[in-house]
């Protein structure tokens, strides 16, 4: 399997796929590897890249969130939470030092994304939404009723 997972991303290095570059390949295998009822999908994938032909659509998941909204809270936790580089070169750096590094998902864990852009603590230090976050996460006890905090700048 390691040998064909290879084979498929450096075929697609060189020619993308059904419009899956290896680059994207690599992503998405990696996130079907995070899911034992997605190995079948990642399968079925695989054999029609490998034979040409289009891949499988991604099945709907009925309970899922809405992609946007997903996205959006993902990358507002993550991008809010840490300083990123800014710098272009950084990535373009770290790209190419992980591309050898880390062969099986190459450098697509240190492409620049989002966070790079993002805005130095957009909202940081609203007092009162983090006190109530930190004391449902604490607690697990939730406001008694609807709370409204009030921007602040």
């Amino acid at each position: 399997m390691t040998a064909k997972y290879f084979e498929l991303a450096a075929r697609m290095d060189k020619a993308p796929v059904w419009g899956y570059s290896g680059s994207l390949f690599r992503v998405v295998t990696n996130a079907f590897l995070r899911n034992d009822a997605s190995f079948l999908f990642m399968a079925l994938t695989w054999h029609a890249l490998d034979a040409n032909q289009p891949p499988p659509e991604i099945p709907a998941d009925p309970d899922a969130q809405d992609p946007e909204n997903l996205m959006a809270s993902h990358f507002y936790v993550t991008c809010g939470d840490t300083q990123w580089p800014r710098s272009v070169q950084t990535y373009q750096r770290d790209v190419a030092v992980d591309r050898t590094r880390y062969p099986v998902l190459g450098a697509a864990s240190a492409n620049i994304g989002p966070c790079a852009f993002w805005p130095v603590n957009p909202v940081a230090a609203n007092k009162c939404a983090n006190d109530a976050v930190t004391t449902f996460l604490t607690t697990g006890q939730r406001p008694a009723r609807d709370a409204f905090c009030a921007a602040q700048s």
